[in-house]
């Protein structure tokens, strides 16, 4: 991740490279030994110190750093076939909609989150583009720092429906999909990689 850091203290740093690589303010407490409270007080003075209004709005904004780092650089280039989509952070996987009050049915903020920021970075990378009408082929490798144990077709189902009605129509056009899933030592190594191929038919 980009973060900048010239003006954060080391804490400061490492809390916003986690927060930056997808995980909460609870996962950041349990891991650095910390309170939720002393995370949270952590987090408000790093918006303030970086300028951002919200944890989602800094994610967005060194998301697009990162994309364009990576193109400058020449990682992101691919083979030039296809649309790819780079989504920095831990990936999430999509799980069932939970009951809340009243029998209600709703998706935790975390997972809306996730699924908006690979959405958001999918508009980026269609450039105003309209979805792909026919069949596609699609490949994905999600790149994971955290060893806890996830199903990749869960990360998969969170992916395919951000990227429906923004990549293409709807996943009913995936005629082949290839996923891939890694272990990566350092948070900012985390991602997930998406690729788009429109076939013919």
């Amino acid at each position: 991740m980009i973060v900048q850091a010239d003006a954060l203290t080391a804490r400061e740093t490492e809390i916003a490279t986690a927060l930056l690589a997808g995980e909460s303010a609870k996962e950041i407490a349990a891991r650095l030994w910390l309170s939720r409270e002393t995370v949270k007080t952590h987090i408000r003075r790093i918006l303030a110190k970086m300028g951002y209004p919200s944890v989602w709005q800094m994610r967005l904004s060194e998301a697009v750093a990162h994309r364009d780092a990576e193109k400058d650089s020449g990682q992101a280039d691919g083979d030039g076939v296809g649309i790819e989509i780079i989504v920095p952070g831990e990936p999430i996987p999509k799980q069932s909609f939970r009951i809340g009050y009243r029998g209600r049915h709703f998706q935790p903020a975390r997972i809306r989150a996730a699924q908006d920021q690979v959405a958001w970075c999918a508009r980026e990378a269609m450039a105003g583009e309209a979805p792909l009408a026919g069949p596609v082929e699609v490949t994905a490798t999600f790149a994971r720092k955290s060893r806890r144990p996830c199903d990749i077709d869960n990360m998969f189902k969170l992916v395919a429906d951000a990227l429906e009605g923004i990549v293409y129509k709807n996943d009913a056009q995936i005629v082949h999909l290839e996923l891939d899933k890694v272990q990566v030592d350092r948070l900012d190594g985390a991602k997930t990689t998406i690729r788009v191929r429109a076939l013919g038919g």
